[in-house]
């Protein structure tokens, strides 16, 4: 709102969001949880007013929903290696990775999730370095909207006033992005 020209000034946003819930052909393991007990996604929950003036600004967006967030994740294996590791990076990563454990196992009993810590920041980061990392991104148009469980998500249109965006649905190697983060932080 300072800086109404902003969005001419970037090549393009590369934005983590929330939701599309199953828009996109698979649900996130967080949008279960969110579903079955009303969490709602902080992406776009905090300040949705925020997200909505943004995303109707225009501008470049490519965007990285809850759906492509689960695909890869540090184990205890990867933190046990990280803790093996001299980096101080790696070692601390590990003893952050430390205290999620038993929320990370609580969500996987009740989504049948696996036990990893998902690399929600990771992957936006990652895909926009190297886009062979995820699948091609589809181009959608999607507007924002408010459910009861788990607020505002995000859903499909066909509105012709509504602009399409890039939005990266699954990563094409999750195995490929763990490996190369582990060696990256050792």
């Amino acid at each position: 709102m300072l800086e109404p020209r902003l969005p001419e000034n970037w090549l393009a946003l590369h934005v983590g969001t929330g939701e599309f819930v199953g828009a996109l052909g698979h649900y996130s393991e967080l949008g279960e949880y969110a579903r079955r007990f009303g969490y709602k996604d902080l992406n776009i929950n905090v300040d949705p007013k925020a997200a909505a003036y943004v995303l109707d600004r225009g501008g470049d967006f490519i965007l990285y929903p809850n759906e492509i967030m689960d695909d890869a994740s540090l184990y205890k294996r990867h933190r046990d290696e990280l803790k093996e590791s001299p980096s101080p990076l790696a070692k601390w990563v590990a003893s952050e990775m430390t205290p999620y454990a038993p929320i990370i196992a609580a969500i996987g009993a009740v989504t049948g999730a696996g036990k990893g810590m998902p690399l929600h920041g990771v992957i936006p980061a990652a895909a926009a370095l190297d886009p062979t990392l995820a699948e091609p991104p589809a181009e959608l148009r999607f507007k924002m909207e408010y459910g009861k469980k788990g607020g505002y998500r995000f859903v499909i249109t066909d509105d012709p006033e509504v602009p399409k965006r890039k939005v990266y649905a699954k990563l094409a190697d999750p195995e490929e992005l763990e490996k190369r983060l582990v060696e990256r932080l050792k």
